[in-house]
């Protein structure tokens, strides 16, 4: 099964799918979102990043 997932390197629907030697997707890039004053930032990859990310969140 691992053997099967290194050698993916196919486009699907959702996007194309690479894995590199750790796991990761390294076919399409991520970003991650934090719900900040009600709206939607891009905190990570930092290249990207409009703000930094909030940890702990706060609380509601």
């Amino acid at each position: 099964m691992r053997d099967a997932l290194a050698a993916t390197d196919m486009k699907t629907f959702y996007g194309p799918i690479k894995f590199d030697d750790t796991g990761k997707n390294i076919a399409k890039p991520m970003a991650l979102y934090q719900v900040l004053d009600g709206k939607y930032k891009v905190v990570a990859p930092s290249g990207f990043a409009e703000t930094k990310a909030v940890i702990p969140r706060p609380s509601m």
